[in-house]
């Protein structure tokens, strides 16, 4: 006679998706990962593992591994990298805006594609560029401040500026 608590993993699979834990690992067992099965049912990957090794079940791992990274945005439905080789803008540059301003990858990826239009747009310039235009990013920040305009604007009068301070030195 077996006593003590019953099995947490049986009582939970019955709980949450009313039905015997044999039942639901046939239905889950290569159509999704263990770490899914088990956020689903709130328990530890390990204790799903516990049990197939109890039981002497292997687990096929589904084709798609990165099917619990994708999701749906604007339409498409991909992973990250593809999100972000769709819209034409680095997965580097998107984590980054992650990291630095704590933001969700969705909000993160529309603030990388909106500056790559503004970019193309003629609204903003690159510090590279502007140092390669000989013009400094901060006289740019002040003259935006100063003046109250737009980037491209600003850099326009930091060169008008640059070629009357040349012309004017020799």
């Amino acid at each position: 006679m077996k006593t003590g608590r019953p099995p947490i993993l049986e009582t939970r699979c019955l709980a949450v998706m009313q039905m015997p834990m044999a039942y639901y690992y046939i239905l889950c067992n290569g159509t999704m990962r263990v770490r899914d099965m088990a956020k689903l049912l709130g328990v530890s990957p390990g204790t799903i593992y516990n049990w197939m090794a109890r039981e002497r079940l292997e687990w096929i791992t589904p084709d798609d591994n990165n099917r619990a990274s994708c999701f749906i945005w604007r339409g498409f439905y991909g992973n990250r990298k593809q999100h972000c080789e769709r819209h034409g803008v680095t997965y580097s540059a998107v984590r980054k805006i992650s990291q630095v301003h704590g933001l969700p990858f969705a909000d993160s990826l529309e603030i990388a594609i909106g500056r790559k239009d503004r970019r193309k747009s003629g609204d903003m310039c690159s510090k590279r560029e502007m140092a390669r235009l000989g013009i400094s990013n901060s006289n740019v920040y002040k003259i935006r401040k100063e003046y109250g305009t737009s980037v491209r604007d600003a850099v326009d009068i930091a060169l008008a500026r640059k070629a009357t301070r040349e012309a004017r030195n020799g």
